[in-house]
C-alpha cells in the first residue's frame, strides 16, 4: 500500500481550480465513456458551469455541494444534445395553449400564489 501511495505522489500533478484548462483536462480524463467521447467538450463545459454555479461564494476548504438542493436536470422534449445549457436563476416551463400565445417574455413579472386561479362554480 505504501508503494502505491509513493507512485501516486510521483505521477500526480496539482490542479488550479481557477484555471479552466487544468480543470477541463482533469474532467476529460474522468469522463471517458463511448458516449462522452463524442460529446466530450459539451459534457465537460456543462459540468464546469454547473459546479461553478452551485459553488458561488463557497470556500474550497469547506466545499460541500448539495446538488439536490441547488441544481435540477430537466429534459425538455424536442431538442438536440447541442441545445443543452446551464441556466442560472429560476426556470418556468409553461405549455402553449393556443398558437397566438407569446413564446418568449422579456423581464417577466412573477407572482407566487398559494391558491388556484381557476374559478370553480359552487353548488346551488
Amino acid at each position: 500500500m505504501n508503494e502505491g501511495l509513493k507512485i501516486l505522489k510521483e505521477i500526480s500533478c496539482p490542479i488550479d481550480f481557477n484555471n479552466d484548462e487544468d480543470v477541463k483536462n482533469a474532467l476529460s480524463c474522468c469522463i471517458g465513456t463511448k458516449f462522452a467521447s463524442r460529446w466530450n467538450n459539451l459534457v465537460v463545459d456543462l459540468a464546469i458551469k454547473s459546479v461553478r454555479t452551485i459553488m458561488k461564494g463557497c470556500d474550497l476548504n469547506k466545499l460541500s455541494l448539495d446538488v439536490k438542493r441547488y441544481a435540477k436536470v430537466e429534459k425538455i422534449p424536442g431538442g438536440t444534445l447541442e441545445d443543452c445549457e446551464v441556466l442560472t436563476g429560476c426556470m418556468l416551463n409553461k405549455d402553449i395553449t393556443h398558437p397566438k400565445m407569446r413564446r418568449y417574455i422579456k423581464n417577466p413579472r412573477i407572482i407566487l400564489l398559494d391558491s388556484p386561479l381557476e374559478y370553480k362554480k359552487g353548488e346551488s
